[in-house]
């Protein structure tokens, strides 16, 4: 992170952990992760050995569809392609996303949604967009995945099918947990 292994440390408490009688697990989400390069993945898992992966694998269309939406209205809210809300690779003095809109107007916020509805943008919009690198790059898991095969195992790597979270969020939900080290029998209370 840009601020530094240390301060990235200090999000997850593991200082507050050591005082604790209880095991906590720690983590974060965030589908950038599954595209960063081998010399990164090789520092995480110099960093953590002994972490546990979770890639859940959604539909290539429906994934490509869902990430250009999310471009469209983030463009619209005067974000560029790739830049977050909170500027961490864009001009850091942008708001979020929520901040900007819950000061918007209600015609305002109609206006917004209109134009950052798919159907306000030529076919030619979504063809270009499909053609970037970013969305041709997260749409090849093979590609990405045998990256992280390189530095952790297959045990420490769980693979979900996102369909399965929508028919069988339980069985999902126990999966991840058990993954990630909690006890069976604490994992089905």
């Amino acid at each position: 992170h840009c601020k530094g292994f240390e301060w990235y440390i200090r999000q997850f408490g593991y200082h507050s952990q050591k005082a604790s009688a209880v095991a906590l697990h720690y983590g974060e989400i965030t589908p950038c992760y599954v595209v960063l390069p081998e010399t990164t993945i090789a520092e995480i898992h110099k960093c953590f050995p002994n972490l546990k992966i979770i890639f859940v694998a959604r539909d290539l269309v429906d994934r490509a569809w869902s990430a250009m939406i999310m471009e469209l209205r983030d463009q619209t809210m005067g974000l560029s392609a790739g830049e977050f809300a909170d500027g961490v690779t864009g001009n850091t003095s942008n708001n979020s996303n929520a901040n900007k809109r819950a000061k918007l107007s209600a015609a305002q916020q109609r206006r917004l949604e209109q134009q950052s509805s798919p159907s306000s943008q030529p076919d030619s919009y979504f063809r270009d967009r499909l053609r970037d690198a970013t969305h041709d790059s997260r749409s090849n898991y093979a590609k990405h995945l045998i990256n992280w095969y390189k530095y952790f195992p297959s045990s420490s790597i769980l693979l979900i099918d996102y369909r399965e979270i929508e028919s069988n969020p339980r069985d999902v939900l126990l999966k991840v947990v058990m993954h990630i080290g909690v006890e069976e029998e604490k994992a089905k209370q």
